[in-house]
């Protein structure tokens, strides 16, 4: 038979077409290889289940790629706050005003312009305790970009906020628009990023065209899931309307809210060891102590460990340089010769309670008398007797004291630093900790050294942007297997040395003075 370029037209050509349109995402990505450009997208669901990640696009996780917190618990419900910033208009602090009064942890994606243009609103986004990632230098499409060029959008922002603000970028990427590739996101994972996209958005991002808040709203709580990642852009007038009325529902819901570093831990789950770090400025809370002593502090969490632990003190030994060491009291009492030797060769030993719990789990948000939420203010807990303060978690207290009395029965030793676990860490945690006569140490250099980080990537991270004052978080017990860190520190230990750095205990460290001042 014989086919007219007109029957061609008519028929056979639509037909073509519709089968394009059919052809599932996957076989198409397929034939384009690594390259092929897609565009991120949500299947909204009607029924508050999490949105189901097509198969298309199910290459995300093995590309260091997350969409929301499929591990979520019922029991202990989360929701992560995202923003992606490029610029301000007067919008972006009252987002930040909001987030402060509900003490809500947010991840801000920032661009170059917003760093240059808006120095001390950035700063204040990592001073109240926000994650600061990283949208790209100039919001370009990174899908076109080769791989020098892509590698200077990410550098590039990452030099610059280090230059304004003196911090480091947290590890995580979010491509300008979604537009993304599996060669992006393996070019991000090169880089030292995990990409995060989201479950749930709206079309909020024109500030001509602003959707009316009671819809916004109630979209946005119709869609409402467990371990939901949501994406809202800062400047919108009507987020800054909804949002405090928003938090404020979903509390009364139950939820909390969560961080990146938890949202990306290993594995997902509870249990893993997270940074996730707190929304406060607290006089009796350290990340950093500024000096220009050139002086830093090494610190290790969740050891001792019968197969890390010695290996560690054998080096930090053998290169005379003391740490400071928060130990785990069950893991104490299961490698008590472990302890006393980190105590007998000059490390300090700080607390970092008794089994490692989740502090932001329910048992310890609830108080023992009156059984609400935990708060100061003694009006509200009507189980407070006069003179006797707010509400009080006993939880919390017992595990701090089961912790300290092991050290103490172990090595006569009186712990004075508290690092809660996953750097989790609330007024009401900094108030017990006060009380208990404690200091609490976070840190501002973490090195992952837990996720699966190579030594190279490890002392790259800390050689790239160390600074005199910084406390640095390492592990001396980890789940992954044959965990980096020994190896990194031969390589971060000799380099800083020949930098001029001095090693001291974390206490040494922030009671230090400025030595031009002396």
């Amino acid at each position: 038979m014989q086919y007219t370029i007109s029957f061609v037209r008519r028929r056979i050509l639509p037909f073509v077409c519709m089968l394009l349109l059919l052809m599932p995402l996957s076989v198409i990505r397929a034939k384009a290889g690594e390259d092929a450009a897609l565009g991120w997208y949500i299947k909204k669901t009607e029924d508050h289940t999490p949105p189901p990640l097509d198969a298309p696009l199910a290459f995300i996780r093995d590309c260091g790629g997350y969409d929301l917190d499929r591990n979520a618990s019922d029991d202990d419900p989360v929701i992560y706050l995202t923003f992606d910033a490029g610029y301000e208009n007067g919008n972006v602090a009252r987002i930040l005003d909001v987030l402060k009064s509900h003490r809500a942890p947010g991840a801000f994606f920032i661009l170059s312009h917003l760093v240059r243009a808006e120095p001390a609103l950035v700063s204040r986004m990592a001073e109240e305790g926000h994650t600061v990632c990283n949208h790209s230098a100039h919001h370009r499409d990174m899908t076109t970009l080769d791989a020098d060029t892509f590698r200077s959008e990410l550098d590039d922002l990452a030099a610059l906020y280090r230059e304004v603000t003196g911090k480091t970028l947290a590890p995580y990427f979010r491509p300008p628009e979604g537009k993304f590739s599996e060669t992006v996101l393996r070019r991000a994972q090169d880089a030292g990023y995990k990409t995060v996209f989201w479950s749930f958005a709206y079309a909020d991002w024109d500030n001509e065209k602003q959707p009316d808040p009671a819809w916004a709203l109630q979209n946005i709580l119709d869609h409402t899931h467990n371990g939901m990642v949501l994406l809202l852009h800062p400047t919108s007038a009507t987020n800054v309307q909804i949002l405090d009325r928003l938090l404020c529902a979903w509390e009364e819901m139950g939820y909390r809210f969560g961080t990146l570093d938890e949202l990306c831990r290993e594995n997902g789950g509870a249990g893993a060891s997270v940074p996730t770090y707190s929304v406060m400025t607290d006089e009796n809370v350290f990340r950093h102590h500024d000096n220009d002593c050139m002086k830093i502090a090494l610190t290790f969490d969740d050891g001792p460990s019968a197969l890390y632990t010695a290996e560690i003190l054998d080096y930090l030994k053998e290169e005379g340089v003391r740490a400071t060491f928060f130990v785990v009291g069950a893991q104490a009492r299961s490698n008590p010769g472990l302890l006393l030797r980190e105590e007998a060769e000059g490390h300090e030993i700080g607390n970092h309670t008794d089994t490692h719990p989740r502090l932001s789990g329910k048992q310890f948000s609830v108080c023992d008398r009156c059984g609400g939420e935990i708060t100061h203010d003694s009006s509200v807990c009507p189980a407070a007797s006069s003179g006797v303060g707010g509400c009080v978690c006993t939880a919390l207290i017992r595990e701090i004291e089961a912790c300290a009395d092991t050290v103490y029965e172990l090595s006569e030793r009186q712990t004075t630093l508290f690092r809660p676990p996953e750097g989790y860490c609330t007024e009401e945690i900094s108030a017990v900790a006060a009380a208990m006569d404690y200091r609490i140490i976070l840190w501002n250099i973490d090195t992952r050294d837990w996720d699966h980080a190579s030594a190279d990537e490890i002392a790259a991270q800390v050689l790239g942007s160390v600074q005199s004052g910084d406390i640095i978080l390492f592990h001396d017990s980890v789940s992954r297997r044959d965990p980096q860190t020994l190896q990194a520190l031969k390589q971060i230990i000799p380099a800083l040395k020949a930098q001029g750095y001095q090693f001291v205990t974390v206490s040494e460290l922030i009671d230090t003075a400025s030595c031009t001042s002396r």
